[in-house]
């Protein structure tokens, strides 16, 4: 595995919240070898999974046409129909952020899935390999030559997806904080024993 995927891959979780070791945001070992979770990123909540994106898929071309059009950051969120959505992480951090989402129909969450990209389409499948105490399970694609990614999942999880997001971060930030003060405290005793 490269160093710039695992990068992506780090980025990516510390935007969900999740804490791997030291600052960084995925897991020492990839799949069920970690021994912690079968997804990318060692979330309480969320199933994060991150996937390349081999192909120019349809979803960022709709997504940058929208950006040109509109000479802004406020982009449409692209819906792919049915159930699925798919964010920009600059979009959903809007929602992360609070931003009224009252368009959205907010259903009872369903066991996880995961979503599997196919060229310029994205497919549902049932998969055993899921981590089923995660609460929401959610795809990242990586798109190499601009800096976001674009988050896929249900639309009837968003509500509880940026909660858990929120929850996760401030989280993470009070164990970087105890960290912090653990190494402060064992640099001070070193000095005073020396």
């Amino acid at each position: 595995m490269s160093k710039t995927w695992k990068a992506a891959e780090s980025r990516i979780g510390v935007w969900l919240g999740a804490k791997g070791i030291g600052k960084s945001g995925r897991l020492p070992l990839s799949g069920g070898n970690s021994g912690v979770s079968r997804g990318d990123s060692p979330h309480p909540t969320i199933f994060n999974e991150c996937k390349r994106d081999r192909s120019y898929h349809v979803v960022i071309k709709q997504w940058l046409k929208a950006r040109d059009a509109c000479n802004t950051n406020v982009v449409p969120i692209v819906d792919l129909g049915e159930d699925i959505i798919v964010f920009h992480n600059e979009d959903a951090q809007r929602l992360v952020d609070g931003c009224p989402v009252k368009t959205l129909s907010y259903l009872p969450t369903k066991p996880p899935r995961a979503l599997t990209l196919f060229k310029n389409t994205v497919k549902i499948k049932e998969e055993s390999l899921l981590d089923k105490n995660k609460k929401v399970t959610c795809v990242c694609l990586v798109f190499h030559n601009h800096r976001g990614f674009w988050v896929i999942m249900y639309r009837k999880d968003i509500k509880l997806w940026w909660e858990c997001i929120l929850a996760a971060r401030i989280e993470r930030e009070r164990l970087l904080t105890e960290e912090s003060l653990t190494e402060r405290h064992k640099a001070t005793r070193e000095l005073t024993s020396g």
